[in-house]
Formats: structure tokens, sequence, C-alpha cells
């Protein structure tokens, strides 16, 4: 073989090829280089060390250096072995004469058999090795290699390597012969296999938000993480969300499994390229996106109440329907936001609809199909028929979105702590995401079985991430045009700032701020403050009222919520004109509690706090009920 098929690369400093971790370390970076720099590195191994150069030779995967002679013999065939080769093996593989050598190749042609010295280390490997192929222990060829892994040659007329059929069963018997972390590389041209010595891939403690994020966002695919790197890399490729092969993702992960974090990077990358954005979340959890509130629509932000929320899912349908964006698709005849012109594309920007905490938004939806009479419905009655078609009404307006919006830009994202019929998720809404994560390194069965398409084909996070301790932050994603993978998110914070200072800071000057928004002041929210550095809450309120959607023009967007509240009204006013006395009941759990009703659970967890999506859910309806008495005393109820 020519030296110009021979390649070069320096040795680190301090190198010492009789050193096991300097020769995984070399083998490491030859990886590294190749995912990164020199895709061809991905087919050359190590062919020796250079010392006095300071450089490590690689060779082609199918490069064959003669044997010594003295460690290979050559034997005939007898012509009655030819239909039973195995008793030529045993002839030889028997014979103390020979002791040491065992068969490697027969040449039924020429009737010669090729045996060669092996210890028991080469024998054994060559046994898994086999097994893995489906073939005859002398059907293949094992050599050592500088790394102190293993060259297998494998006879063209025994097998061909197939990456399908093979590389499950091979990278068994790899960690079988070597050890979890070991891997190989396959050249299905030449059949020759090269086994590597390696360590568990695993995550860095934190990854922070690469520059490109902000110096090249990109608006049809969308990074968040760091996808596991593969055995034998130190860094993997990026976690990445192709929004052409699908514009609605789904996101589940229990309480502090880090879908907050996640959510940050995918709007930090969306909002780079330019999107408008609506986001629709529980009053008590929203200050998850304060951060980004100075790039919120205008009129989109409902998170303020249920009924806010039901508000601006009502007024995107509506626009999908029969907005401006509706009515330019059906004149132009587009039917693909990515195909249309760039002048509309200016127009007509993607628009991002971020749905979180949808199970606890849902719960109890009901369809009102009558208004109830005041003067026979009592005001708490009329009340959860109100908050229930409310809920209904968002239940209604996501499927809604995911059947009409993609074609005109529109982009969901909900997130959710639960995923199931129960949660109103059933399966046929959940066929309907074409990107599914799940976050934390061992979430529950049914969070897992609820959200994938194929649980049984997810892959488990290998235990060394956690002994590691560099679990947070991963998930697991199930990526449509991708195949699934195992991820960290990326980490903007740094320097004492949290990942929302950051981020917000940083989209400031690479976007930069809507016409309005003080600079300094916003920048004041993202940051810590303590009881002796209060925050500015006259800004904080600023910033809010000025995307949220008011209350009576969310009333506006459904007719039966605004007959609901009417007739509500109504309740309440006759209920009190007919002589109730407020001061001859008893006072409820509402006044003296902060809460209300009959607690379900067992009589000794009573005392426990509520956790998770029940914790979530009862804060939002205490908040909605003090919020109906607050409206009844100003208005003298």
């Amino acid at each position: 073989m020519a030296d110009m098929k021979f390649k070069k690369i320096p040795l680190p400093k301090g190198f010492d090829k009789t050193n096991e971790k300097h020769l995984r370390k070399l083998t490491m970076q030859i990886q590294e280089i190749a995912a990164k720099k020199d895709p061809e590195l991905k087919n050359y191994s190590l062919f020796r060390v250079d010392d006095q150069q300071g450089v490590a030779l690689l060779a082609p995967l199918g490069y064959e250096k003669r044997d010594d002679t003295n460690a290979v013999k050559y034997f005939a065939v007898e012509p009655s072995e030819l239909n039973n080769l195995k008793a030529a093996v045993d002839r030889i593989e028997q014979n103390s004469e020979y002791a040491g050598y065992f068969v490697v190749d027969i040449n039924t042609t020429q009737r010669v058999l090729t045996a060669e010295r092996m210890d028991e280390k080469a024998l054994n490997a060559r046994e898994h090795f086999a097994t893995a192929l489906g073939v005859k222990p002398w059907q293949i060829r094992v050599e050592s290699t500088p790394e102190h892994g293993w060259k297998i040659r494998i006879r063209k007329d025994a097998a061909i390597y197939v990456a399908s059929k093979y590389d499950k069963a091979m990278q068994e018997q790899v960690e079988v012969v070597g050890a979890p972390g070991w891997f190989f590389r396959a050249d299905p041209e030449t059949n020759v296999i090269v086994v590597y010595p390696g360590e568990m891939p695993t995550f860095p403690k934190s990854i922070p938000m690469p520059d490109e994020v902000w110096q090249e966002p990109n608006p049809t695919r969308t990074a968040f993480g760091m996808k596991l790197p593969e055995n034998g890399r130190r860094t993997g490729d990026m976690a990445t969300i192709d929004w052409k092969e699908s514009s609605f993702c789904i996101i589940g992960g229990e309480p502090g499994s880090g879908k907050s974090v996640l959510m940050n990077d995918i709007l930090a990358g969306e909002i780079a390229s330019g999107v408008r954005l609506a986001i629709v979340d529980i009053a008590n959890k929203a200050t998850d996106y304060y951060w980004c509130r100075p790039w919120v629509e205008p009129g989109y932000w409902g998170c303020e109440s249920e009924i806010q929320g039901a508000g601006v899912l009502n007024r995107l349908v509506q626009e999908m329907k029969t907005g401006e964006r509706a009515r330019a698709w059906k004149q132009n005849g587009w039917q693909n936001w990515n195909d249309i012109p760039d002048w509309a594309k200016e127009r007509f920007p993607i628009f991002d609809v971020v749905l979180d905490e949808f199970a606890s938004l849902t719960n109890g939806a009901a369809l009102c199909k009558s208004i109830p009479n005041p003067e026979k419905v009592l005001p708490p009655i009329f009340e959860q028929t109100f908050l229930n078609h409310a809920k209904y009404s968002i239940q209604k307006q996501v499927l809604d979105i995911l059947r009409i919006g993609r074609a005109q830009g529109y982009r969901l994202i909900l997130i959710s702590q639960t995923i199931n019929q129960s949660s109103s998720l059933p399966p046929t809404t959940r066929d309907l995401f074409g990107h599914r994560i799940v976050m934390d390194v061992n979430p529950s069965d049914s969070l897992v079985t609820g959200t994938f398409h194929d649980p049984k084909g997810m892959p488990d996070v290998p235990a060394n991430v956690s002994l590691d301790g560099v679990s947070k932050g991963v998930g697991r994603a199930e990526l449509s045009g991708q195949g699934p993978c195992i991820f960290k998110t990326f980490y903007a914070g740094h320097d004492g700032m949290r990942d929302t200072e950051v981020l917000g800071r940083t989209l400031a000057q690479s976007v930069g701020l809507p016409e309005g928004i003080d600079q300094d002041r916003y920048f004041d929210t993202l940051r810590m403050h303590s009881g002796d550095d209060p925050i500015d809450v006259n800004y904080m309120n600023l910033l809010t009222s000025r995307i949220d959607m008011p209350y009576t023009d969310a009333l506006m967007t459904d007719s039966i919520l605004r007959q609901l509240k009417k007739g509500w009204d109504d309740s309440k006013r006759l209920f009190l004109a007919s002589g109730a006395d407020d001061d001859d009941r008893e006072p409820s759990r509402l006044e003296t509690e902060g809460g209300f009703g009959i607690d379900g659970r067992d009589v000794a967890d009573h005392d426990a706090p509520l956790k998770g999506a029940a914790r979530a859910a009862h804060a939002s309806a205490v908040e909605q009920a003090l919020a109906v008495a607050r409206r009844s005393k100003a208005q003298g109820m």
C-alpha cells in the first residue's frame, strides 16, 4: 500500500505509548478529529507511534501488514476434507506437534490451510467475535492493535459486514471481550473491523450555550443541548429540533426534572431567529417566562388566568381560519410556510405557541352545552361551569392548532407533568407531535409510555451519567427525522448570573428590545434580589400589562364564555339579593386557610403538602377563587 494513504496527527504533549490511558486519549482525539474536521479519519486506525517525530501514524482500517513467517504455517488440505473442512481444522489444531497454532484461513481452490500462533486472549476474542458475526472461528483473522484492541478480518465468502445486521451483536461481544465503553469501527468495503479500548461516554457537568445560537440563528432548526457522545468521543453532536420535519413538540417531565431550562434554551434560539411568540401557562408558574416577556407578542400573554389563556388560543385559531395570514395563504395558494417567498416570510414570520402545565390547564375541562338559569343555579356552580368551559376551550383549540397551524408557520410546544388520556392527551392527539422529549434520567414508566411513539426503542441513560454526578439537565428525545437520543441541555448561566439573566441580556444585545422597553430597568428585573434590595414591582407589572390579553378581551373571543360570565354575575346578584346574610354563615376554608374543598387523600396524609400537578392545580384554583372574592367585594356584592 502506497505511503500516500497513511495519515499523521501530532501526539499530545507528554504522550507515553506504554500508558493505556494515553493510548485511549489518543484514540479519542482521532475520533474527535474524524467527527469535526476530517471525516475520512473514521476509516483509519493507529498503525504505529513515532516518538522521534512526535506523531501518530494512521493507516486505513483495511491495511494489512505482513505477518512474521515464524508465526505462520501452511498445510495442504486433503481432497477428502474439502467437503468437511472442520476435519481439516481439527487435524491441525488437535495435533500436539502444532500446539499453539490455530487455523485462520482455508483456500479451497488452492487447497491450502493457514495456521497462526495465537494465545488464549486472542483465541477468546476470536470466539466471541465469530459468534457475533455468525461465522466459524477460522473464517475470521484476529490480531492485536497498538491500542491493545483487536483488528478482525472477515472472509468475504463467509460474511459481508452489514451494519444493520451485525452492529448490535458486535457491540455486545466487544464489551464482553473488553469492557463497557469499548467500541468498534467497521469498513464494509474491506470487511475489516477494528475494536478500540474506551471508556463509557458521559457529559460535562455543565454545557455552555454555544455562541452560534446568537450569531448564526437558524429559523428551521433549534439547538437545545448536546447529545451523549458516541463511544470513543469526548463531545457529542448538537441536539436540535428540525422544524421542517414537524412543527409540534411535546415535552414531559416531573417537577425539578429540567423542563424550564430546556424551554429557556429552545426559546432563546427561537427568539434569536425572529419568531413571534405567544405563551399560555398557569398564573403561579408563569414566572418561568418572565425573562422573555419583551419578545412576547402584545395581547398573547395568556398566563394570568385560564380565561385569558383560552382567549389567547381562541384568538390564534381565529387568525388561522379567517385572519390576514389565512387570507394571504388562500389568495396565493400557499401550502407550506417553508416554501413561501422571502417577502412573505418577513410579513408572516414563524409564530411560536408555548403551552405549559397543560394537564393543570385542562383538568376538569367540559363543554357547556346550555347556559344554566341564574335564578336556579348557585354562584359556585356557575363559576365551576365557567372555568370548566374555559379549560375545554384550551383543550379544543390545541387540536385545531395541531390540525391547521403548520401550513401557516405556527409551531406548538406543549409541556406537561403528565402525558396520558386522563391529562387531555389521548393517543390520537399525541400522534400529531413529531418531536417528543422526556426530561430526567429515570422518569416514570407512565410518562415514558405516554410520551414516546416507540418507548421500547428509546436508549436507557447509562448508569455512569448519574454516578459521575452530571445527570442534571439530562433527558431523552424522539425527534422527527432523527434517531432517538440521550442529551443534556445547555446552561447559559455563568459568573453568578442565572441562565435567564444571561439569555435576556444577550438577546437584548443580539436582536434588540422592542420599542418602549427600558433596557436598564428590564435588566434589573432579571437579576437576583433580596429583602433589602426589592425588585421594581411597578416595572414588573408594566412588562406584563404590555403583553397581557385583557380579561374582557378574552371573554369576547368565546360567546359561551361571555354568556356564562353574565349568568354567573346575575347568579351572584340574585343570591345576595335573596337575603343571604354573610354574617350568619360560617367562614369558608378559602378565608381561614387559603384553600377550599374536602381533602380527598387518606387521613394520614392530610397534613402533608400537595405535590406536583395537584399542588399547581390547587394553587391555580385558590388564586381564581380569591380573585372572584376580591371582585365581588369591590363591586359590593
